[in-house]
């Protein structure tokens, strides 16, 4: 079934609602006294195994609960546990992507740690860049925020490691059915192939520019560093 089912279904048996509203039951009781329309209840629900903030209002007319609104989280957590499945079952070789363990051992779907191969037949060959990516309560509709780590040598790479590419910008070519596994194929085409029209690291940038050939050494000699033996 779908979140906005289960939610529908959890509505039912929430708790009064700490988001800023009263959040009081209404004395009226469901099938036997209608309450009045418009009037407005808020829960929390449990849906998904996280507590989601739901509004439902109680038409004059029945008893039907109808979920209004919800945290973005939950949306998030839903799409990100496909995202997983989806992995697990087909991501390219040599690359790495999975959740990130709480302290209790559960896993928390909103950080991820990958790692990203250089391509073979360049200068990033034999490196395994490690990178975290980060998503947002509303995600998909943001695109997550992705961080070498520790941060590269790139002309696309902030001095903090964040990554900078159209991909990852939703004024630019970002779009909510992009993969994780797109993402990350993205950002190895951007290693060998640096966007110089919009440059982040000025060091890397400059380098690029002006000498290429110690550009493709201070890359190698970082390939060597983030081999996928360490």
């Amino acid at each position: 079934s779908s979140l906005f089912d289960q939610t529908h279904a959890s509505v039912r048996t929430g708790f009064p609602c700490d988001a800023g509203c009263s959040g009081k039951r209404s004395v009226a009781k469901q099938n036997q006294e209608k309450p009045p329309r418009r009037t407005r209840y808020c829960f929390i629900a449990r849906a998904l195994g996280r507590a989601l903030v739901c509004c439902v209002s109680c038409p004059a007319e029945g008893t039907r609960w109808c979920a209004a609104e919800y945290k973005m989280s939950g949306i998030a957590a839903s799409r990100l546990g496909e995202e997983r499945k989806a992995w697990r079952k087909d991501h390219p070789y040599g690359f790495v992507a999975r959740p990130v363990k709480n302290m209790d051992g559960t896993l928390n779907l909103m950080t991820w740690e990958c790692a990203v191969p250089g391509k073979k037949g360049t200068a990033w060959e034999s490196g395994l860049y490690k990178l975290r990516m980060i998503f947002k309560d509303d995600y998909p509709t943001s695109p997550p925020k992705c961080k070498f780590e520790p941060p590269l040598f790139h002309p696309n790479v902030y001095p903090s490691g964040t990554v900078c590419l159209s991909l990852l910008d939703e004024e630019k070519d970002w779009r909510p059915a992009i993969t994780i596994k797109q993402i990350l194929l993205g950002i190895q085409d951007l290693l060998n192939e640096p966007n110089i029209k919009d440059p982040a690291q000025a060091e890397a940038y400059t380098i690029y520019c002006q000498n290429r050939l110690e550009y493709d050494k201070r890359v190698r000699a970082q390939a060597r560093a983030m081999s996928s033996a360490d």
